[in-house]
């Protein structure tokens, strides 16, 4: 079945008055239960709007982030009408999304290929086997329309192929042979303007993955290397377009692809778009993204790695009556605990620290006993 992680990305100025807009949506775990959870897909929106950010000259108050809960139908739609009200000609919009995507029944005949399904996007309030609660094909490539922007940047991490990928199958529809794709479909709406270009994770009939060795979508992994320290940036003029970009992808994700037995080569529609600034030459070449592979540390996995290398210690301690030895390990523990929400390496040196105290301190303690 269908299979898409969309990303989306609206945001980059080509001029100095111009500004830039994002829409970022990653969605992991889905309101109904039937559709099946996906790993990386929140962090990986997280991650990109890192990029935004710190790469890109994205300020932070012009990106629309709607990751889980916040990403239902209706918060997607009026995010887009947001952005649609400030963004002007001269500005680049990114739109970066990032979830499951399915293909319903062509209810106006408008599928170039003749196999009358139409491709959909998942929002977070999505309904297996209801299309009015998922994202047409063209009802995506009206809201992008009614952008005012010339340059628009759509990266999805998505696929309609069916079986282990960022996809859901939608009952008595069979899978979707090759031709079509959402892609292309963006521009076939009459409203289409020139400029915008579509950057997805795979091919019509191929499978967007997840990587447990990557803690990423794949797509995105490469994506977010080729924006760091500007490693697209093939012509060596300290800017990335996002022609180089999608070079960057194709190559990285189908070598990924044939390494691991799992094809998947990216593909790009962009007509007019190839030469659009996606990482400008003034943004710092030495930027390294602090979110890493994975992204944000989960509230709960931070939470439980603590209590197992450091607060257990420490509690152990204040039994034992080393009431100082105690508060420095809790103390400790609760310092990580926050720091490690924004900084994930944090967790990960912080508890080998105190791991590696408590080893000493239980030693020396044992040495020290008649």
């Amino acid at each position: 079945m269908g299979v898409l992680t969309a990303s989306i990305m609206l945001s980059f100025a080509l001029g100095t008055f111009a500004a830039n807009h994002a829409i970022v949506i990653g969605i992991s775990d889905y309101k109904d239960r039937s559709i099946e959870d996906l790993r990386y897909a929140a962090a990986d929106a997280r991650a990109v709007r890192e990029a935004l950010i710190a790469l890109c000259e994205v300020p932070d108050e012009n990106i629309e982030l709607l990751v889980g809960r916040s990403a239902t139908k209706r918060n997607i739609e009026a995010a887009f009408t947001r952005v649609s009200q400030l963004d002007k000609p001269e500005d680049t919009v990114f739109l970066y999304y990032s979830g499951h995507g399915s293909f319903v029944r062509d209810a106006d005949g408008d599928e170039a290929d003749g196999d009358h399904l139409d491709e959909t996007l998942l929002p977070y309030d999505a309904v297996r086997g209801r299309e009015d609660t998922q994202i047409i094909d063209d009802i995506f490539g009206y809201w992008i329309s009614r952008l005012d922007s010339r340059s628009v940047i759509v990266l999805l991490d998505a696929c309609h192929s069916g079986g282990h990928g960022k996809g859901v199958s939608a009952e008595d529809i069979p899978a979707k042979g090759g031709g079509d794709s959402l892609v292309k479909d963006i521009f076939t709406d009459p409203n289409a303007k020139p400029g915008r270009g579509v950057l997805a994770a795979c091919g019509s009939g191929e499978k967007a993955f997840e990587s447990l060795d990557l803690e990423h979508g794949v797509f995105t992994y490469f994506l977010l290397q080729g924006l760091q320290f500007k490693q697209a940036d093939a012509t060596g003029d300290g800017a990335v377009t996002l022609g180089e970009l999608a070079r960057f992808v194709e190559d990285q994700v189908t070598t990924w692809g044939l390494e691991t037995a799992l094809p998947q080569r990216p593909s790009l529609e962009a007509p007019t778009a190839t030469d659009v600034i996606v990482v400008p030459s003034s943004a710092s070449k030495d930027v390294a993204l602090t979110f890493g592979a994975r992204g944000p540390v989960d509230l709960w996995e931070a939470a439980l790695t603590g209590i197992a290398s450091v607060a257990i210690p420490g509690w152990g301690q204040l039994l034992n009556g080393e009431t100082g030895k105690a508060l420095l390990h809790l103390g400790g523990y609760a310092a990580t605990f926050l720091v490690s929400m924004r900084h994930p390496t944090a967790l990960a040196v912080s508890c080998l620290l105190w791991s590696a105290f408590s080893g000493w301190d239980a030693y020396t303690t044992r040495r020290d006993l008649p």
